[in-house]
């Protein structure tokens, strides 16, 4: 079971971008397409990113084409911080204090209708 609400989680997972395309791109997520209500990794074109809907963190330029990346987003109830990591860097955190997911399926390489990432690979929680 992955942690709902306002709940501390990691979600990690590797993947790899096989176009030079802009758009989403989907590694895992779990929750609904609603503002603030999902938690993703994958990633926007180069840029990638982690998130809670339509209020995500991420770093532009990021993530190249035709590259394997291993991406981390850690969110501290306490804190309402979420940090993303890249290949065990971190590259973005924010506060986001209205971030609260609710119980669903875990989607492997999509978000609702929208699927990416051919080569999903070792996911965690």
């Amino acid at each position: 079971m992955f942690p709902t609400g306002s709940s501390s989680r990691t979600l990690c997972g590797w993947g790899y971008r096989d176009t030079t395309e802009t758009g989403w791109s989907w590694i895992m997520s779990y929750g609904y397409q609603q503002v603030s209500g999902a938690f993703f990794i994958g990633s926007f074109g180069t840029r990638a990113n982690g998130g809670g809907m339509g209020d995500d963190v991420g770093q532009d330029n990021s993530w190249p084409a035709y590259t394997w990346a291993h991406v981390c987003l850690c969110f501290v109830e306490s804190t309402r911080s979420a940090t993303l990591y890249l290949n065990g860097t971190l590259i973005a955190q924010e506060v986001k204090s209205t971030w609260n997911i609710p119980s669903s399926s875990v989607l492997v390489g999509r978000l609702g209708a929208q699927i990416f990432i051919p080569y999903p690979d070792e996911f965690f929680n």
